[in-house]
């Protein structure tokens, strides 16, 4: 029996090897950082005092058996992007219309780990969390993740929840990052390495969440002040060195199950939601165009989630799911989206069914597709480039 394994273990080298070579990432790829909300967030919060702290049945899927802080059934679309086993190919990115309902499944094994093939970026393992106190050392050379679930932009963003960790934050403890790998290989390779990452960032949705509930309210003025923070938050990243980086716009927040059940006037609601997400979005755009123009050697990646999860939502059908409008991990509500996961929670039997895992964050199988069409989308959904050719810049 363990011949027989060990051969599978060799097949499955192999094909890394050959995957590896055909995807080109890692010889290209130094580190791999990531930035944001609870969409990316991997542990961050269990060392701060939150109430956003995610319990069982979060990670119920998670390929290892340990969820380590992350809001879904399994993985965040940062740990797919970092790393993920996929039997697919960039073919099967395209509208929802396209995309056949018998698109290729996930391949995880018990013999073939995920860290042994089919990687898209190409590490072994997911970036840390920060907080975390065996994030030291060789460990940094690969990556961080800096995330925060309840975090925005702003500093105000998800102050119900108590402690977070803004965007400013993390950037502050990025800086920290950077310093220790000064010190632990030298300035001249620290930055070689940092210039060659990939950092990748998915916040933003909760300033236009909590947005609404502020005491005086212009939505254009409110939207800006976002805008102007970020700017200053990427400028900074540069500044330390960040060269390739990707942004999550705002997804299509008015749809998720939380906002279905919270807002008694119903679709105005939603719409009012959706379209201050949409003015962020292309002020967004128009920010990261601006800063790949002025500030050189820099590609910002602009990847349009929203785009991506209104096109889930719209044509679920044709992705393979059967729900597009109700939590799976639900307690009450008539959309499962009045109370977070938590473990009193009852839990759908086909997560792969549902594109939505809790009231405010997708599925491990809507995370996947999330995430191919942002390593293999066309320019409609992200530009300049994908990142798949970010990471091969």
């Amino acid at each position: 029996m363990g011949t027989i394994r060990n051969k599978l273990i060799i097949i499955c080298s192999i094909l890394s090897h050959i995957l590896a070579k055909r995807i080109g990432f890692a010889q290209n790829i130094s580190a791999f950082f990531v930035f944001g909300d609870s969409l990316v967030d991997v542990g961050n919060n269990y060392y701060i005092n939150t109430l956003a702290k995610p319990e069982y049945p979060n990670g119920i899927d998670f390929p290892r058996g340990n969820p380590s802080g992350r809001y879904t059934n399994s993985r965040t679309i940062a740990d797919v992007v970092g790393k993920i086993c996929v039997g697919m190919s960039q073919d099967y990115i395209g509208s929802g219309s396209v995309w056949a309902k018998d698109r290729p499944p996930l391949v995880i094994s018990s013999v073939c780990e995920p860290n042994l093939y089919g990687e898209e970026i190409g590490f072994k393992d997911y970036a840390p969390p920060f907080l975390a106190p065996n994030t030291t050392g060789d460990m940094i050379l690969k990556g961080v993740n800096y995330a925060s679930s309840g975090a925005g932009i702003l500093q105000a963003t998800g102050a119900v929840f108590g402690e977070r960790i803004s965007m400013d934050k993390q950037v502050d403890y990025f800086a920290k990052t950077r310093q220790d790998i000064i010190s632990g290989i030298g300035a001249p390779a620290a930055q070689a390495l940092l210039r060659n990452s990939l950092y990748f960032l998915g916040i933003g949705a909760n300033d236009i969440l909590f947005g609404e509930s502020r005491t005086v309210f212009d939505t254009n003025n409110y939207v800006d002040e976002i805008i102007s923070n970020f700017k200053s938050q990427l400028t900074r990243l540069y500044n330390l060195d960040a060269r390739k980086i990707a942004v999550l716009n705002a997804p299509k927040v008015g749809l998720i199950p939380f906002e279905r059940d919270i807002h008694l006037c119903g679709q105005a609601c939603l719409s009012l939601l959706d379209r201050m997400a949409m003015l962020y979005n292309s002020k967004l755009k128009n920010l990261l165009e601006d800063l790949t123009e002025n500030l050189p050697g820099s590609t910002f990646v602009y990847i349009d989630y929203y785009a991506v999860t209104e096109d889930i939502i719209n044509n679920y059908s044709s992705y393979g799911f059967e729900n597009n409008d109700h939590a799976c991990c639900e307690v009450i509500g008539a959309h499962g989206g009045l109370i977070p996961c938590i473990s009193s929670s009852r839990v759908c039997p086909d997560r792969t069914k549902y594109i939505f895992w809790d009231p405010f964050h997708p599925t491990d199988s809507a995370v996947v597709i999330g995430a191919k069409f942002a390593l293999d989308g066309g320019l409609e959904y992200v530009s300049p480039i994908n990142m798949r050719q970010l990471a091969n810049s």
